[in-house]
């Protein structure tokens, strides 16, 4: 048989034969070859290798295996015998979550650091721009293609390795010679595209000077020009998906364009960013400096019209490595000061805030049910009542008292399953030996918020506290929302009023949790409207309404 003719049993159980990643005998490769296109056998055992399910640390497998269980088996169960409305969301953000853990227990390095991505079009230089900045010259592939493109961490690790990790949570370790192979010649060679079943791939260097940055070369998110790529290639997605949960965004253009094109513009609209994103015109070697300083100028105008929110605006040549600024080092500073920060893992925060959102289901039903108990205890002493009306009442009383019963051992289920869940998470951060965090910071807050299901609109939730008491809510049958209207705005607060004298007050350091100053003051103002949610005779949720992008 030929080095071509490898069969098929061949390619997808070869790794379950002796363990090598170094073949016993392949033809010799010349200088400048590369052994895994040069090599077809070398090649294809190269595929077997990166689709296997891979070596799994048991401790960490099975702890992944206990918190996948609890999604679908524990919250699967539960949430079938209740009517919580948030039971279907909730399940979706367990995955979501779940799925972040997998990619923790492979690359643990991706939850220490800021995340800094490097975005743009196809062809815009991300690789060619991350070579240079970090002086690896020639250590991302920089001719690959829209098909074959995989999301690429690089950051600080304890010895220099490369790794893949695939959909089936398999993790293999690869050289850069395999790397560049993945990235561009394979397809072209093999017709075997990796983007379908590699997640992303973990480049570490022990020598890298931004200890506390984790860089993210996405794919480009132009689309494919032909209809057969159209249906193979999942770069836009990807993409999309990467660059709406980073902490930094760095987004780049070919200085040819002349500005940014407006399917850029386009595109990063419709991540909801919130953090200031960095725009660098590439290339800029290509041009005089006056020329790319006028590009600079209209891109500038460009996205200030299209209200994009902008770091700066800079021209960049990877061939030189040198910045084209008013100062020089707006590109360094911003990352020698994206450096100085540690961040401690949000995962626990973010598993309790996922409950937290689940449970209020419960507290507010409650409160419900609790009020018409108090009506109906008042109707029963009511004389004028016959006696008929009075056995309705009665067993009107019995079934909501039956209610509220079930409504709190469901409850008490639903926070078994949130400690449940936090021990997994402390337990497992604990052997990777991540720091976690009880509260996040405004810039951790920023990403995550991005990771929200509705983007056509903004909605914004804060607790606020309560001032009188509830019984003046007794005749409500409903306290998911409630009308409302700011009476006062100071400057440590808002006060909004239900129904004299009841009165809710939301703390500012609460409203600039998720809002500057002056965006609050816009969004409330005396007389605006609106809308209340009652967890608790202490606590209630204020929602705006809903302002356009």
């Amino acid at each position: 048989m030929s080095d071509t003719d490898l069969d098929f049993d061949t390619l997808m159980n070869g790794h379950q034969q002796t363990k090598s990643t170094v073949p016993q005998k392949y033809a010799p490769v010349s200088q400048g070859q590369n052994p895994y296109l040069h090599n077809p056998q070398q090649g294809l055992e190269l595929v077997s290798q990166l689709v296997a399910d891979g070596n799994k640390q048991a401790s960490y497998h099975q702890l992944l295996q206990s918190f996948d269980a609890l999604i679908e088996q524990e919250f699967s169960t539960h949430s079938e015998h209740d009517n919580n409305s948030a039971a279907t969301q909730t399940y979706r953000q367990l995955r979501q979550l779940k799925s972040r853990l997998d990619e923790v227990v492979a690359f643990p390095g991706i939850e220490r650091g800021y995340t800094v991505a490097v975005g743009g079009a196809f062809s815009a230089g991300k690789s060619r721009f991350l070579n240079s900045l970090l002086g690896y010259h020639s250590l991302l592939p920089t001719d690959t293609t829209p098909t074959t493109s995989i999301p690429t961490y690089i950051s600080q690790g304890s010895e220099d390795r490369i790794d893949a990790l695939n959909v089936y949570g398999g993790k293999t370790q690869i050289d850069e010679d395999a790397l560049k192979a993945i990235c561009h010649a394979f397809h072209q060679r093999f017709n075997v595209s990796f983007g379908h079943f590699l997640q992303l791939i973990s480049v570490e260097r022990s020598n890298f000077h931004y200890e506390n940055i984790n860089f993210l070369d996405t794919p480009g998110y132009s689309k494919a020009d032909t209809l057969s790529q159209q249906r193979t290639n999942s770069d836009e997605t990807i993409a999309r998906q990467q660059l709406s949960n980073v902490d930094y965004l760095i987004w780049l253009v070919d200085q040819q364009n002349g500005t940014v094109p407006q399917p850029d513009i386009e595109f990063i609209q419709s991540l909801n960013l919130e953090q200031p994103i960095l725009f660098v015109i590439t290339k800029a070697d290509h041009k005089p400096a006056a020329q790319i300083q006028q590009i600079i100028d209209t891109a500038r105008n460009d996205l200030l019209a299209a209200e994009i929110p902008i770091y700066d605006v800079i021209g960049y040549s990877s061939q030189t490595g040198t910045e084209l600024s008013n100062s020089g080092n707006v590109l360094t500073d911003m990352l020698e000061s994206i450096n100085q920060g540690m961040q401690a893992s949000t995962l626990l925060w973010q598993n309790r805030e996922i409950f937290r959102h689940y449970q209020r289901h419960y507290e507010t039903n409650k409160e419900t049910l609790k009020l018409s108990l108090k009506t109906l205890n008042e109707l029963q002493f009511d004389e004028s009542i016959s006696s008929d009306n009075r056995k309705h009442l009665s067993d009107m009383h019995t079934k909501t008292r039956t209610q509220l019963k079930m409504l709190s051992h469901q409850q008490a289920s639903a926070e078994t399953m949130l400690q449940r869940a936090d021990e997994l998470i402390e337990v497992l951060c604990e052997q990777l030996q991540l720091p976690l965090c009880s509260q996040p910071n405004r810039i951790q807050l920023k990403a995550m918020s991005k990771q929200q299901a509705h983007k056509q609109t903004k909605n914004y939730h804060f607790e606020a506290l309560l001032k009188g008491s509830l019984n003046h809510l007794s005749h409500s049958g409903e306290l998911t929302s409630l009308p409302g209207s700011v009476i006062k705005v100071t400057s440590n607060g808002i006060s909004i009023d239900i129904k004299q004298p009841l009165e809710i007050f939301v703390p500012r350091y609460e409203l600039e949790k998720q809002l500057n100053t002056e965006e609050w003051h816009r969004l409330f103002y005396a007389g605006c409207l609106v809308e209340v949610q009652i967890i608790s005779d202490k606590l209630a949720l204020i929602s705006p309404h809903q302002v356009a992008n």
